[in-house]
């Protein structure tokens, strides 16, 4: 059976339990079909692996972390926000 393909380009995409199984499964054929993925769950580091290999500019992990964590900071792929504070994408 033949495999039907879709062009996601330019679009945005919201996905939950990105970080691991069918969630991630789902955010990898969003992004190979070219849509910018924003993934969310429950812990930052398997999100951010599940993201791996794919372009920062096109990628999100959230988690409810606190924007006071230092690691906010550190990575172009996190956006802390269970304070209010935004971290530019």
């Amino acid at each position: 059976m033949g495999r039907t393909s879709f062009d996601f380009t330019d679009s945005v995409v919201l996905g939950t339990g990105g970080g691991t199984g069918i969630g991630e499964a789902i955010a990898r054929g969003f992004l190979d079909a070219g849509a910018t993925v924003v993934v969310t769950g429950r812990r930052l580091e398997p999100l951010e692996q599940a993201l791996t290999g794919y372009p920062a500019e096109r990628t999100l992990a959230w988690s409810p972390i606190s924007a006071r964590d230092s690691r906010c900071a550190t990575s172009s792929r996190r956006w802390c926000s269970s304070s209010g504070a935004w971290m530019s994408w």
